[in-house]
This record gives structure tokens, C-alpha cells and sequence, in this order.
């Protein structure tokens, strides 16, 4: 049952590749919500998330971030920013992983 005054959502649009599921919970003026699940040893190498300034928290398991020499391991709890350089995301465990990544979309002034 959903409290009076609350709403329900659903993904406004998600991305699935081999053992990676990616949706957008929550699209705002120059915010993205999205939701990440990497199976065991799975790369999260997407496009679509670089460009812009992002946060992401480790909801569940660990990840490994890479970025140009740079690398970064996480566990649950723990949340690293990283600019708008590619980087990659990978689950270096036997465990699924779950990430929650917020990402920053400069105003075109």
C-alpha cells in the first residue's frame, strides 16, 4: 500500500547489457537518478553517463571505478564523485552489486 500523498514510480527509461541493468529513476533540470546492477565480474563502460559530473554510492557489494590511471574500490556505504572524463565500473566480486549514481548536467549558459 502506498501512503496518502505519495507516488509510485517506475524506470523512465533503462539500459540492459551483458549483465548490467541500468534505469533512470528520476530525470530533474540538470539531475539524473539512476539505478545500477552489475552481475559478478561484469564492465558497466557506458556512454551515456559521461560528459557530466556523477556521485555514486554502493548500495550493495563492491565496485572497482577506473578512470584514465586513477582507480577507486567501494564497498557498501561508500560513494565516490568523478568528473565528466569516461570512466568504467566494474564488480569484482562473486556478489551482485548495486549502485545508485547521481549525475550532473551543467546549465548551457
Amino acid at each position: 500500500m502506498i501512503p496518502r500523498g505519495s507516488t509510485r514510480g517506475s524506470a523512465l527509461h533503462s539500459i540492459q547489457r551483458p549483465g548490467v541493468r541500468m534505469s533512470a529513476l528520476l530525470q530533474r533540470e540538470g539531475l539524473e537518478v539512476m539505478a545500477a546492477e552489475l552481475e559478478p565480474g561484469a564492465v558497466l563502460a557506458e556512454g551515456y553517463l559521461w560528459g557530466r559530473d556523477s556521485w555514486h554510492i554502493v548500495v550493495a557489494g563492491q565496485a572497482l571505478f577506473q578512470q584514465g590511471d586513477e582507480s577507486w574500490e567501494l564497498l557498501k556505504g561508500e560513494s565516490l564523485c568523478l568528473s565528466e572524463v569516461p570512466y568504467t565500473v566494474v564488480n569484482p566480486t562473486p556478489e551482485r552489486t548495486r549502485l545508485l549514481s547521481l549525475l550532473f548536467t551543467r546549465s548551457q549558459e
